[in-house]
């Protein structure tokens, strides 16, 4: 879920889009599941610690 909006920029047309489909309750979905995401032969994952 992507509760704020794609640019900081007040004169993008991105400006307040996101902003606005959440109030809306309209949310973005994500393109991959989970499971999608693990099946994929070139994953590579990293993890980093502080």
């Amino acid at each position: 879920m992507l509760t704020y909006s794609l640019s900081a920029d007040p004169t993008s047309a991105h400006h307040t889009d996101q902003t606005v489909l959440f109030s809306r309750g309209q949310w973005v979905t994500g393109r991959f599941t989970g499971a999608e995401i693990a099946a994929d032969p070139q994953l590579r994952t990293t993890t980093v610690r502080g």
